[in-house]
């Protein structure tokens, strides 16, 4: 009967004696270096064109591979349209433009703000998308901008010049 008194006293601080030292290793896997926003394109962490923040993600912040998808979902309220434009690929790797991000749109004025919902990029040039909603009031005044000569559809930096 003492054995086994003894037996389970032991098993009981073997138990806790690993669960100390596990409780004493480092944390193995992946955490956000910056804030991420829901529908920001992350590039060379998923084969293809990237993969897209499902959640706000605050920096420093543990991140696992169900917070990324390879389509972002795409929202707009009422009364707005989900416009495609383009937008220079350098602005999507500073970081300037990207899902979640303000961008002016261009042509307009400088109070002509929109929410980047996704930005696409195709894997081989330049060239890349990006979509964002535009409300109903500003679709006839965007329109007649552009109708004017050489007037580009596209967005750029908030603070920056069409």
């Amino acid at each position: 009967m003492r054995w086994v008194v003894v037996a389970v006293v032991y098993g009981v601080l073997v138990f806790f004696g690993w669960a100390y030292v596990q409780s004493r290793q480092p944390v193995l896997g992946l955490v956000a270096l910056r804030a991420l926003e829901p529908g920001e394109l992350l590039r060379d962490i998923a084969p293809g064109d990237g993969a897209y923040a499902k959640r706000r993600i605050a920096a420093g912040e543990p991140i696992k591979a169900g917070d990324f998808v390879a389509f972002p979902a795409l929202t707009w309220a009422d009364n707005t349209a989900l416009l495609a434009l383009t937008v220079e690929r350098s602005l999507i790797e500073a970081g300037d433009v990207n899902g979640g991000k303000l961008a002016r749109l261009c042509p307009g004025s400088p109070t002509d703000t929109v929410t980047v919902q996704a930005v696409f990029c195709t894997p081989t040039s330049a060239a890349c998308i990006a979509l964002a909603p535009v409300p109903a009031a500003k679709l006839q005044p965007y329109a007649e901008a552009i109708k004017a000569a050489g007037a580009k559809s596209k967005l750029v930096r908030v603070n920056a010049n069409c």
